[in-house]
C-alpha cells in the first residue's frame, strides 16, 4: 500500500524507527551488527528482501496501531454499531468512495472558500460583503461574482493553474486505491484521483464527466469508471462552479439527477473530503430520496470532523439524517490520520 510505504519511508527519514546500542543498529525492530550491513550494502540482490522484512514489521505495528485509533474515535459516541453497518456494505461491494476538496488539500489543491477568496483579490469586489456571501454558504453565487467581474479568459485560466496542473501526491489519498479498487465518484476539478489510481496499476476503464454520462448504468457493467461529477479543470462546458453553471446543470437538465439517482439506487456512498453543507450534490440526494422514499434506499456515510458543539453536532446529524447520510466523526484537526484509521479498520486486512 502506497500510503503506508511512504510513512515507513517518512519516519526512516527522520530516524523515528533506527536505533545504535553499543554498535547494533535496530531498524523497525530488526538488530544488524556493522558487518551486517556493510555485507548488505555490498550485495544489492538481498537489500530489497532486507527492506521488504522491515517494512513488514513495521506494517504490522502501524496497522494495528491505527486500529486501536479507529477504536478509540468510534468509542466517542458510541459509533460502533454504525460502523459495522459501513462494514457490511463494504463487505458486499456495495460501497463507493465519494471523493471531494479535503483528499486533495494535502497535495496542494486548495479548498473551494480559500481560492475564491484569492480570486476576489484581483477584481473590485467588495472584500466585506464577499466574506459574508462565503460565511452564509453561498458558494456558488461568490464563484459567479467572480466569473463576472473578471474576463472568461481569466476565470478559466485561473481555474486550470490550481486545479489542472499535476502536482505531488501527498496525503490519505494514497488509500484509495487498495481500500476501493472499483468505481470513484468526485466533484474535484483536479486529477490526482486518476493519477493516484495509475500510479497504483489500477486505471479506470473509463472516465466520465458528468454532463456526458448519460449511458453509466451500461458502463459500471464494463468496468470501473471515475465520474468526474463536475467537470475538468481544463474544460469550460463541462465544468460546474457557479450559480449558472449550477443551474445549466442541476436545474435546466435531469443529467445530474439522474447521475446521483443511480448511486443512490444501487450503492451506498462514503463521503471523503466533504464539507455536506449547502452542497447540490447532497441537496438532489436529498430531492431523489424524498420522491422514492428513503426506507427502500441503500444509507449512505460520511467521516467527518466533529462539531465543537454538541448542539452543533445533533444539528448536524439531523440534516444529514434528511439525505440518508449518517456520519461517523473523527476528533477536531485530525482529518488525515483520522481518515487513515478508519480506512484501515474498514478492510482490517492492509
Amino acid at each position: 500500500m502506497k500510503y503506508l510505504e511512504n510513512r515507513f519511508r517518512d519516519e526512516l527519514g527522520q530516524g523515528e524507527l533506527v536505533d545504535l546500542d553499543n554498535g547494533v543498529v535496530k531498524i523497525s525492530g530488526m538488530a544488524f551488527e556493522s558487518l551486517d550491513i556493510l555485507e548488505i550494502a555490498s550485495a544489492n540482490k538481498e537489500k530489497p528482501t532486507v527492506y521488504d522484512q522491515a517494512f513488514d514489521a513495521w506494517r504490522q505495528d502501524h496497522v494495528a496501531e491505527k486500529i486501536d485509533q479507529a477504536n478509540s474515535i468510534l468509542s466517542e459516541g458510541d459509533q460502533f454499531d454504525r460502523f459495522l453497518a459501513l462494514q457490511q456494505r463494504y463487505a458486499k461491494n456495495k460501497l463507493l468512495p465519494f471523493v471531494g476538496a479535503g483528499m486533495s488539500f494535502e497535495s496542494g489543491f486548495p479548498f473551494w472558500r480559500d481560492f475564491l477568496l484569492a480570486l476576489r483579490r484581483q477584481t473590485n469586489l467588495d472584500e466585506d460583503a464577499f466574506v459574508d456571501l462565503l460565511n452564509q454558504g453561498g458558494y456558488e453565487e461568490a464563484a459567479e461574482q467572480i466569473a463576472t467581474a473578471m474576463t472568461s479568459q481569466a476565470f478559466s485560466e485561473a481555474i486550470y493553474n490550481k486545479y489542472g496542473l499535476r502536482r505531488e501526491i501527498c496525503g490519505v489519498v494514497h488509500m484509495l486505491p487498495d481500500v476501493f479498487p472499483g468505481s470513484v465518484i468526485t466533484t474535484n476539478f483536479d486529477h490526482m484521483v486518476r493519477d493516484v489510481y495509475r500510479a497504483s496499476d489500477l486505471s479506470f476503464a473509463q472516465e466520465l464527466l458528468g454532463y456526458e454520462a448519460a449511458h453509466i448504468r451500461t458502463c459500471l457493467e464494463e468496468g470501473s469508471v471515475l465520474l468526474k461529477l463536475h467537470g475538468n479543470a481544463e474544460q469550460g462546458g463541462s465544468r460546474v462552479l457557479t450559480k449558472t453553471e449550477y443551474a445549466t446543470h442541476y436545474e435546466a437538465g435531469d443529467k445530474l439527477k439522474n447521475l446521483l439517482g443511480v448511486f443512490a439506487d444501487r450503492f451506498s456512498l462514503l463521503f471523503l473530503g466533504c464539507s455536506l453543507t449547502k452542497d447540490r450534490p447532497i441537496q438532489t440526494l436529498k430531492t431523489y430520496i424524498d420522491a422514492h422514499g428513503y426506507e427502500g434506499m441503500p444509507k449512505h456515510y460520511a467521516f467527518l470532523e466533529m462539531p465543537a458543539a454538541d448542539d452543533d453536532r445533533i444539528f448536524r446529524e439531523r440534516e444529514l439524517s434528511l439525505h440518508h447520510i449518517y456520519p461517523i466523526w473523527y476528533p477536531k484537526n485530525s482529518h488525515e490520520e483520522s481518515i487513515a484509521a478508519l480506512l484501515i479498520k474498514l478492510r482490517e486486512d492492509l
